[in-house]
């Protein structure tokens, strides 16, 4: 019963960022749209100047591009060193000594040892 219980709240999460991300862009797409005079005529006599209806959009792609460009380099600064063993193999996955299955069988994902693909690329 909590699986769907927590399919079910996902599900009204969504519909409900949904509907406020729609409600944000029809509420943005009024302000820039529709002339000052016509916003303090209908009552609406404090928002923001019409500039920022370019800079909020500009400073949120360059937050996103600065995120995604900052993620990538923290991964490259975490990676091993090209020299280091860990790039040939590591503890965690299995070896075998055969380069190729049996044919029509499918092999299991384990590292070739490297001494096998020496033997087979150099003689």
């Amino acid at each position: 019963m909590a699986a769907s219980s927590d399919r079910l709240s996902t599900e009204v999460y969504s519909f409900v960022a949904y509907v406020a991300g729609n409600l944000c862009t029809l509420l943005w797409l009024i302000w820039v749209l529709v002339p000052d005079d016509v916003l303090i005529a209908s009552g609406i006599s404090y928002f923001p100047d019409k500039s920022w209806a370019i800079v909020i959009p500009m400073q949120i792609v360059g937050t996103l591009l600065f995120v995604v460009y900052t993620y990538i380099c923290l991964n490259m600064l975490a990676r091993c060193p090209l020299t280091s063993s860990n790039m040939m193999y590591d503890a965690s996955t299995p070896q075998t000594t055969r380069m190729y299955g049996d044919p029509g069988e499918i092999p299991e994902i384990q590292d070739v040892k490297l001494t096998v693909i020496n033997k087979v690329m150099f003689g």
